[in-house]
């Protein structure tokens, strides 16, 4: 029961912002939306920097979220050692996969500015 509750309230969190989007949407002729997520551009780099950078987003709220389920872990084991090893088993492999992603989204970012620069194009 705890497990499908924590389950339950993660999934919640994570699609509040698509609720929010799909109550708030409107016919768009003009096309802002797609204009705004660069997905209409012709550039094939631009659209993979896109992608990667939302990707590596989704996995940021992921790691997130499982620090936010250790820490409800450690604060709800009322002392049991077992409970308490888990939960900060589970906050060092969160903090560790953050650190990860976190570092390949720099890392990304500075290859590509790198990339571009050397080869004579131009990337802000």
């Amino acid at each position: 029961m705890k497990k499908q509750l924590i389950l339950i309230i993660t999934l919640m969190i994570l699609l509040t912002p698509f609720m929010v989007e799909a109550a708030a949407f409107q016919f768009d002729p003009g096309n802002t939306i797609a204009n705004n997520l660069d997905v209409t551009t012709a550039n094939p780099r631009d659209v993979t920097i896109n992608a990667i950078k939302w990707s590596l987003g989704i996995l940021g709220i992921v790691a997130v979220t499982i620090i936010l389920i250790g820490g409800f872990t450690w604060m709800t084991s009322a002392g049991n050692e077992e409970k308490v090893s888990k939960a900060k088993k589970i906050l060092t492999y969160s903090i560790i996969g953050l650190l990860i992603i976190l570092f390949s989204f720099i890392l990304v970012s500075v290859i590509f500015k790198t990339g571009s620069n050397v080869s004579g194009l131009y990337y802000e």
